[in-house]
């Protein structure tokens, strides 16, 4: 139960692990951003190496590097200080393996079970996504196939993961069903979260003990050695590729003198002479009640006052043509109004939802428009679409090729495209070779699916603007991440190991600063009895329930105030060796829920509702342990590694 409240109350990695589920792409569809950037399921669908098998089934590193890369990046848009290496220290990439053996173990156990996701269930799941949508609100089987291929996602791995989450749902949701956790097993949590601490901070930094004493040559290297993550240059990628713009193609879609014929007899409807109008209309049950308020109207009154002397009120209808009304009365009341003059009154007539009482206050007519008139329209439109097939059947043919053996240089050659190549890069685009480098703007897009792709992948198609421009890609070398040579940079390793010495002599005060505290001293004695420049304690605290409120991240020495015993004292390293915290927690507050019935009772729902996850969990366990998993410890050392790497410049 301990755990409960601590999932209610810390986050170890932010909401994404939480809620992460195997059908990762189902889920960023459904939210609509299947046309963001990165993390494609085409980047999970390949790769060698495998970190775990599942039953008949297994993890590549490709799946887990590339879902990891996606669960991080999530979770760096609610916390943008949040680094990788951090991530990965509190087990980002392990949450994440264990949620995609969990979705297989699930599939295999479910389907020996006889279960089955059929292509129709999925069909009508793909179909229901808002992102596949044309602008009728219809599924475009076009623009779906654009979507995906616009995320290097194919068709068959969007299934395949949209199967697993089917299978996952339907095995574990009827497990977590129906869980509570009664009032007076919730009290106590609930009365923790209104708990309030009061205590106080100093802070023993590093800077206060520089010296400079040089180190010793064995004494650096041995830094060094020590530190090499710290110091490691992340991956870096020389990249090669070639663009396809549309104004290749736009330059050969010029429309024939037929073509433009066609369309505008095809569309004749579009350039016939038409004419709208406004409305103002009232609609009454009775023959007997229009008829009167027609003969206010007709009489010098206005029809929005007539109508409102009848206790109703007049709609206006803007700018309709003669079938757009017929649509909203019938054939008869559009065919009578349109006979109207402006400013009059129609004849009275009734349609299905009784009698129409219509004034016609605006007539904007349109004159037939003729092909002459028309022609640079029309010529726009079909270069526009011409240019777009050519394009897109070029880009199909380019993919077909390089899937038959076509190299690199052998398509550039063939179609006709210079070659533009970077030099090493980070995943950031940037270059620790040339310092005035500029990546061109067109580089951007290519990032994450360069960064993604094995040494041995085939060039992939990425897109850098939406029906505009699209790039091949190939990456023809790539440099592991790895610390540079200590000559390199000597000079900055020297300024590190100084602030390493001296965050060890910073340790030693803060250490001494707290024996003094347990021994009785008082918090602002002992520090100004330590003779450091520091300023005097400074107080902290709040309530337990406001620093876990919304997710946010919660400041270390907060967290460890919350964490301690009362009247104790305790020190927390500051990162990167800037020195010390020391904490004194003075007084605890305790909470009591009891009086707030809602507090209760939402901590209620959400104890509840953990709990069935936990009860889904366990099941979970329990289905891997029946199938079967194993686990490659070196394999995922090495994904961290890269996603260490590969991440550190970002």
């Amino acid at each position: 139960m301990i755990s409960l409240i601590r999932r209610l109350i810390h986050s170890k990695i932010g909401l994404g692990i939480a809620f992460l589920l195997v059908a990762l792409a189902a889920v960023a569809f459904a939210a609509g951003d299947i046309t963001g950037s990165g993390g494609g399921l085409g980047n999970f669908t390949g790769g060698s190496g495998t970190v775990a098998k599942v039953g008949g089934d297994a993890v590549t590193a490709a799946d887990l590097q590339g879902r990891t890369q996606m669960v991080f990046d999530r979770n760096r848009q609610q916390q943008p200080q949040l680094e990788m290496t951090s991530f990965l220290a509190q087990g980002g990439a392990e949450n994440v393996l264990d949620q995609l053996i969990q979705g297989l173990a699930v599939t295999e156990f479910a389907r020996d079970g006889g279960m089955a996701a059929s292509k129709r269930l999925i069909d009508g799941q793909i179909a229901s996504i808002p992102a596949f949508h044309d602008a009728s609100g219809k599924f475009s089987d076009q623009l779906y196939h654009e979507l995906l291929r616009r995320q290097n996602i194919t068709d068959a791995a969007l299934r395949q993961d949209m199967s697993r989450d089917v299978f996952t749902r339907h095995v574990l949701a009827p497990v977590a069903m129906g869980s509570r956790i009664s009032r007076d097993m919730t009290l106590p949590y609930a009365s923790l979260l209104l708990e309030a601490r009061q205590g106080r901070i100093a802070v023993i930094p590093s800077k206060l003990f520089m010296s400079n004493e040089e180190p010793n040559p064995q004494e650096l290297t041995a830094f060094y050695n020590r530190n090499a993550d710290r110091f490691t240059v992340p991956e870096q990628r020389q990249l090669r590729y070639v663009l396809v713009d549309k104004a290749r193609f736009e330059r050969a879609a010029a429309p024939t003198e037929a073509e433009i014929t066609r369309y505008y007899n095809e569309n004749k409807a579009n350039y016939a002479a038409r004419e709208e109008r406004t409305l103002a209309q009232l609609i009454v049950p009775t023959q007997a009640a229009a008829d009167a308020i027609a003969a206010k109207v007709k009489g010098g009154t206005s029809l929005a006052q007539a109508a409102k002397g009848a206790g109703l009120a007049v709609a206006t209808l803007d700018k309709l043509s003669e079938r757009q009304y017929a649509e909203r009365s019938s054939a008869a009341v559009a065919k009578s109004v349109f006979a109207t003059p402006q400013g009059q009154l129609a004849p009275i007539a009734k349609s299905p939802l009784g009698w129409h009482v219509v004034e016609v206050t605006g007539v904007s007519a349109t004159p037939a428009r003729t092909l002459a008139a028309v022609r640079p329209e029309i010529v726009t439109t079909l270069q526009q679409q011409k240019a777009a097939e050519a394009m897109a059947d070029f880009l199909a043919k380019a993919e077909d090729q390089i899937a038959e053996g076509t190299t690199f240089e052998e398509f550039a050659k063939d179609a006709a495209l210079p070659i533009k190549a970077t030099p090493f890069i980070l995943r950031n685009g940037t270059t620790v070779e040339q310092e005035n480098y500029q990546a061109p703007p067109e580089l951007r897009p290519m990032l994450d699916p360069a960064f993604s792709m094995e040494a041995d992948d085939e060039p992939q198609m990425v897109t850098i603007a939406p029906d505009q421009l699209y790039a091949l890609l190939d990456v023809t070398d790539i440099k592991p991440a790895a610390p540079p040579p200590l000559q390199k940079v000597r000079d900055v390793i020297i300024q590190q190991f100084k602030l390493e010495r001296a965050a060890g002599r910073a340790r030693t005060a803060a250490d001494q600063l707290v024996a003094k505290m347990n021994k009785g001293v008082e918090f602002a004695k002992a520090l100004a009895e330590t003779g450091l420049k520091v300023p005097p304690p400074q107080p902290l605290g709040g309530k337990r329930a406001d620093i876990a409120r919304g997710g946010q991240q919660v400041p270390p020495p907060l967290a460890l105030l919350f964490s301690m015993a009362e009247g104790s004292t305790k020190r927390l390293e500051a990162p990167n060796d800037q020195g010390y915290f020391v904490v004194r927690l003075d007084k605890i507050q305790r909470g009591d829920a009891g009086g707030q019935a809602g507090l209760v009772n939402a901590v209620q729902q959400e104890m509840s509702r953990v709990t069935g996850n936990e009860y889904a969990e366990q099941f979970a366990r329990a289905v891997e342990q029946h199938v079967g998993v194993k686990r490659n410890a070196s394999a995922i050392a090495e994904v961290k590694q890269r996603l260490r790497g590969g991440s550190a410049a970002q």
